[in-house]
C-alpha cells in the first residue's frame, strides 16, 4: 500500500512522542533509584548502559547498511 508523506510524518510523530515518554519514565526511574545504589552497582549500571549503547549502534549500522 502506498503511504503518503503526510501519513508517514504522522506515524513518525506518534512514534517519536511515545519514545520520548519512555525516555522520560526511564530517566525518572533512574533518578529515583540511583541514590539507593552502592558505588559498585553504579559502576555496573554505567557499564551496562555503555554496552546497550554499543549494541544499539551496531544494530543501527546493520539496519542502515542493508
Amino acid at each position: 500500500a502506498d503511504t503518503t508523506e503526510a501519513q508517514l510524518k504522522a506515524l513518525h510523530d506518534t512514534a517519536a512522542a511515545a519514545q520520548f515518554e519512555v525516555l522520560k519514565e526511564g530517566r525518572a526511574m533512574f533518578l529515583e533509584v540511583r541514590p539507593l545504589l552502592t558505588p559498585e552497582q553504579r559502576t555496573r549500571a554505567q557499564e551496562l548502559k555503555e554496552k546497550i549503547h554499543r549494541n544499539l549502534d551496531l544494530l543501527r549500522d546493520f539496519v542502515f547498511s542493508h
